[in-house]
């Protein structure tokens, strides 16, 4: 999985400077449409393994979904969600979403910008993508991308378990 990608690194040392802040992860995507469900993959498995508190399942439609996101009172939001960077499928990137000091970051497989959805919520805000394969209606989610949903959902549950970051 993930060959040549270090993304998962990635994240490990992004949560780690985390530590101590409450963060909020919001799962984007549409489960219908193959890949592009990894980022509700991800929310919905952290909210079965207990961390409801942390998470929000904003699905496709993100923007409907910040006054959920604004009572959880983010220090840090992170957002999972498939992208398309011509990276090999399953492929996962951490950057910061663009703001004041962000540089840009690969565009989304939804309509509302992420920059948009930032300037919204008036947070400091990271992008855990996952580069997908494929994204059409009514195809199941790649072995590539599920496994690096897996993978992000085990780093994000050690670091909800281990640290305290309400």
């Amino acid at each position: 999985m993930n060959d040549g990608c270090r993304g998962h690194k990635e994240l490990e040392e992004l949560l780690e400077t985390l530590k101590g802040l409450r963060v909020v992860f919001v799962g984007i995507g549409n489960p219908l449409s193959g890949d592009d469900g990894v980022g509700f993959y991800v929310a919905r498995k952290l909210i079965k393994k207990g961390f409801g508190e942390y998470v929000v399942v904003a699905g496709p439609n993100p923007e409907l979904h910040i006054r959920k996101i604004k009572e959880k009172k983010p220090d840090v939001l992170i957002l999972i969600d498939a992208v398309d960077m011509g990276l090999k499928p399953g492929c996962i990137l951490v950057a910061p979403v663009p703001g004041s000091e962000f540089k840009p970051v690969p565009i989304s497989t939804h309509s509302i910008p992420l920059a948009i959805l930032v300037d919204m919520l008036q947070v400091k805000t990271y992008l855990i993508g996952i580069q997908v394969e494929k994204i059409e209606f009514g195809a199941e989610m790649s072995r590539s991308v599920r496994e690096a949903g897996d993978t992000i959902t085990e780093i994000i549950t050690s670091m909800l378990s281990d640290r305290d970051v309400a």
